[in-house]
């Protein structure tokens, strides 16, 4: 999948020892998800100014895990966008990753690590659109042309 990353909404955010919840500081999948909706919501202010509601995830993938001191980014962008409803394409880099046993070191990724995929449903509510917030050229859509990133292409 070839995607314009000028027309994403990009996220970046520390995972601090508050959002580990399993042993050796690896962070929770709730909390990956919650960035996840974060990034879901931007998008949601940019198209209608309004965060909507989440309806639901159509899918979630989690490939790698994530420790305190991590840095990820959140890339999201509509791939459907209906008349309450909106598709939400999500992805988790870790840019930056702590070295473990250091108190403070860190290294920055030559190529950002796929950590989570998702597709999330949110709804904006009847009346509560108030038209989109970003210059067209700049708004976030890129379309699925009916497929999704989780199924395998035949080529």
């Amino acid at each position: 999948m070839v995607i314009e990353y000028m027309k994403l909404t990009r996220n970046r955010a520390r995972i601090n020892e508050q959002h580990c919840y399993y042993r050796n500081g690896m962070a929770s999948g709730a909390h990956i998800m919650q960035l996840m909706e974060d990034a879901a919501m931007e998008l949601s202010i940019m198209d209608s100014g309004d965060e909507g509601l989440l309806a639901g995830y159509e899918r979630v993938e989690f490939y790698h895990s994530l420790y305190s001191g991590d840095y990820v980014e959140v890339a999201a962008w509509f791939s459907k966008i209906g008349n309450k409803s909106r598709r939400v394409e999500l992805e988790v880099y870790k840019v930056i990753e702590a070295v473990q046993g250091s108190d403070s070191a860190s290294n920055i990724l030559e190529s950002p690590l796929l950590v989570a995929r998702a597709t999330l449903i949110g709804v904006l509510p009847k009346g509560r659109d108030r038209g989109m917030q970003v210059k067209e050229k700049d708004y976030p859509f890129i379309d699925a042309n009916g497929e999704n990133w989780w199924e395998e292409k035949n080529e």
